[in-house]
């Protein structure tokens, strides 16, 4: 049986941004999403820049590529923002 001499609350600790990021970053879905983001962005990034092109055509294989980039960086951005709230509220 414990003796409890003092009231206190106790304190939580709130976690680093980096550690938040790993847990977001490890579902398997998200890993799945980064290898076909590098994937397509770098294939088009070789059919544009690493071949010749016809005449007339715009170099646009690579935005593929950047589209998923910037969807990944956007899940990540509001599930860090979303954590962080959480733990700020308590």
């Amino acid at each position: 049986m414990q003796l409890v001499l003092k009231d206190k609350v106790p304190v939580c600790q709130i976690l680093p941004t980096y550690s938040n990021f790993l847990k977001l970053n490890s579902c398997m879905p998200q890993i799945v999403l980064m290898v076909a983001a590098v994937v397509s962005l770098s294939l088009g990034l070789f059919q544009d820049f690493g071949q010749p092109c016809p005449n007339g055509e715009p170099l646009v294989d690579w935005v593929e590529g950047v589209t998923i980039c910037v969807s990944i960086v956007i899940v990540v951005l509001v599930g860090l923002l979303n954590n962080w709230q959480k733990e700020k509220q308590f």
